[in-house]
């Protein structure tokens, strides 16, 4: 019971992990965003930046905390299931 409580309590530091990493990454995306645009005439740059950031931040890395945290879920279940099996 306590090997479930610890990785329970493991998956709490992935998850916020993972939203700083979201926030962090979409500001590094805006900068870069910002750099460009005044170096670009017409606004098709600006429009490619925008794109992959939605691209980047709203398919691809979902995707990943999803699956990361389907690990988890599938480790935890596995636990549950053995535990059962010796009780």
């Amino acid at each position: 019971m306590v090997i479930l409580f610890m990785k329970e309590l493991l998956l709490y530091p992935v998850i916020l992990i993972s939203c700083l990493a979201f926030f962090i990454l979409n500001r590094l995306i805006m900068n870069f965003v910002d750099l460009v645009e005044p170096l670009d005439t017409g606004t098709l740059t600006v429009f490619v930046m925008v794109y992959l950031r939605v691209i980047i931040l709203h398919i691809i890395y979902p995707d990943i905390i999803g699956l990361v945290s389907t690990m988890f879920i599938r480790q935890k279940r596995v636990q549950t299931d053995k535990i059962r099996q010796t009780t």
